[in-house]
C-alpha cells in the first residue's frame, strides 16, 4: 500500500475507537489499508471490485501487523461492527471490510478545494468587469453607458451608472454564493419534526429528539413520561461522559432506558390516575399502626409464662 490517509481530530472524542491502544491500533490498521481507488480482488471465489473505503483482511493478517492475539482482534472488529463503524462480511479464509465514513472524511479536503477554486474564478470576473465599469468601458449587461455621448456623462448619468454597478455586483456575489450551496452537499435535520431536546453525543454533538419518536414512544410506553426521563437521560449522560453513545447508538441507548422505566412499575400513569372505586363494607376499615417488636415481646413473655 502507498500514498497516505487523513485522519480527523474528532477521533480522538469516539470512546470506541479510543478505548484501548489495542481498538486504536485496529482502527488505524483498517484507515490505512482501505483502498482510495477501485480495484478488482477475489472473495468467496469471485471476482469483485472493491469501492473506496473497502478492503480484505483477516485476523491473522491485523495479528502480524500489530501483534495483539486473535481473540482480541475478534472481539475488537465485532464492537465496531455493533457501533456500525464498519460494515464486514466473512468467509473461511478472509473478511471483506467496509468503512462508512471514508467518503466523507477522505473526499472533504478535495470538494472544499473546488469550491475555493470555483469562487476564485468567479470573484475574479467580478473584479475584471468592476474594473471595467471603472476604466469607461461598456459592459454587455449595462444599458447605462449607452446614454454616453463623446465619453461625456452628466452628473445624473454618474449617479445611476454607480447604483447599477453596486446593484449587478451584489446579483453576481448572490449568485456565487447560491451555486456554491447547491455544490456542497449539506443534509440538516429537519427542523419542523425536532423537539429541541438535545441529547449529548460522544464526537461532542447532540441528537435532537424527532418528535414522530417520542410520539411512538408515548404509544409503546403509557406507563412513562416519555419528556422527563429524557431530561433525565441528559443529565445522566453528562455526568457519564465515558458512557455517551454515537448518533447510530443513541435511539438504541434511549429505547433501553424506557424499557427499564416501564418495567420499574409506570410510576407516571399510576399518580395520574386515582382510583374510581367506592369504599364498600370490606373495604371500608379504620387503618391502624402496629408495633410489632413491641407485640412479639407480649408473645414470648405470655410463651415463658406459660411454660413456667
Amino acid at each position: 500500500m502507498q500514498g497516505w490517509v487523513k485522519v480527523h481530530r474528532s477521533m480522538m472524542d469516539n470512546q470506541i475507537i479510543m478505548k484501548s491502544p489495542d481498538h486504536l491500533a485496529v482502527w488505524m490498521f483498517l484507515l490505512l489499508h482501505a483502498t482510495h481507488t477501485e480495484q478488482k480482488a477475489n472473495f468467496k471465489g469471485k471476482e469483485l471490485i472493491l469501492k473506496p473505503g473497502q478492503l480484505i483482511t483477516g485476523r491473522k493478517m491485523i495479528v502480524e501487523k500489530i501483534n495483539i492475539s486473535e481473540s482480541k482482534v475478534h472481539r475488537v472488529l465485532a464492537l465496531f461492527e455493533a457501533e456500525r463503524l464498519i460494515e464486514q462480511q466473512t468467509s473461511n479464509k478472509n473478511r471483506l471490510i467496509y468503512l462508512p465514513g471514508w467518503d466523507k472524511q477522505q473526499s472533504a479536503e478535495q470538494q472544499e478545494q473546488q469550491v475555493n477554486s470555483k469562487l476564485n474564478n468567479k470573484t475574479g470576473k467580478i473584479e475584471q468587469q468592476s474594473e471595467q465599469q471603472k476604466n469607461g468601458l461598456k459592459p454587455a449587461d449595462n444599458k447605462h453607458f449607452d446614454d454616453c455621448e463623446n465619453g461625456h456623462v452628466n452628473n445624473k448619468s454618474n449617479n445611476k451608472t454607480g447604483k447599477s454597478e453596486r446593484q449587478s455586483e451584489h446579483k453576481q456575489e448572490c449568485i456565487i454564493e447560491n451555486e456554491i450551496k447547491n455544490e456542497i452537499i449539506i443534509c440538516p435535520e429537519q427542523a419542523p419534526d425536532r423537539s429541541g431536546i438535545l441529547l449529548p453525543l460522544v464526537d461532542k454533538s447532540f441528537y435532537d429528539v424527532p418528535l414522530s419518536l417520542i410520539e411512538q414512544w408515548k404509544m409503546a410506553y403509557p406507563s412513562v413520561n416519555i419528556e422527563q426521563e429524557l431530561q433525565k437521560m441528559i443529565a445522566w449522560l453528562n455526568a457519564n461522559p465515558t458512557r455517551k453513545r454515537t448518533r447510530k447508538g443513541i435511539e438504541r441507548f434511549v429505547v433501553s432506558w424506557l424499557n427499564r422505566a416501564q418495567d420499574s412499575g409506570g410510576r407516571y400513569v399510576q399518580q395520574s390516575v386515582k382510583s374510581s372505586a367506592r369504599p364498600t363494607g370490606f373495604t371500608n376499615f379504620e387503618q391502624r399502626d402496629y408495633d410489632f417488636i413491641e407485640l412479639e415481646k407480649q408473645l414470648l413473655d405470655a410463651q415463658q409464662l406459660d411454660g413456667s
